[in-house]
């Protein structure tokens, strides 16, 4: 297997310090996209929390107002407002999650139209960077591991 040729030539630091650069390169990027979507979704809850509040205290203060033959009709009316005034921040934030979620899928979209349209697309790195420790005379030539 690779990793015993890897310990055989006294690799282990750099391809350990490399995986790690990766690791904390990849996290970098996946911190940022989930706190998008994260205060995505805290900005529309507070939004919807202003709104059920504003609208509880609406229904409260003049529900006077929404009387019209009988008292059963008020309290259905209310009801219903104060049920509405509870689900719309619900789907509020359930739009904006798969609002950010479209968001973040589009850009694997965009990158599968580079590949099939465009020459634009990205390469992968070399497989030998010129930072890579010089592999010349540190290969074993004689089959013996030490």
């Amino acid at each position: 297997s690779g990793s015993s040729l890897i310990h055989s030539m006294g690799f282990e630091d750099f391809f350990c310090r490399r995986q790690l650069e990766n690791m904390n390169a990849w996290s970098r990027f996946n911190h940022f996209s989930c706190t998008a979507v994260q205060w995505s979704i805290l900005a529309s809850s507070f939004i919807g929390f202003f709104f059920s509040v504003g609208t509880a205290l609406l229904i409260y203060i003049k529900q006077n107002q929404f009387s019209s033959s009988s008292d059963d009709t008020v309290t259905t009316n209310s009801g219903v407002a104060l049920n509405y005034s509870f689900l719309v921040p619900y789907f509020l934030s359930i739009y904006s999650m798969w609002t950010m979620y479209l968001i973040t899928g589009a850009t694997s979209i965009e990158r599968l139209l580079d590949f099939i349209i465009g020459d634009d697309m990205p390469q992968e790195p070399p497989w030998t960077l010129p930072t890579d420790p010089s592999t010349k005379g540190s290969w074993p030539e004689t089959g013996t591991v030490r």
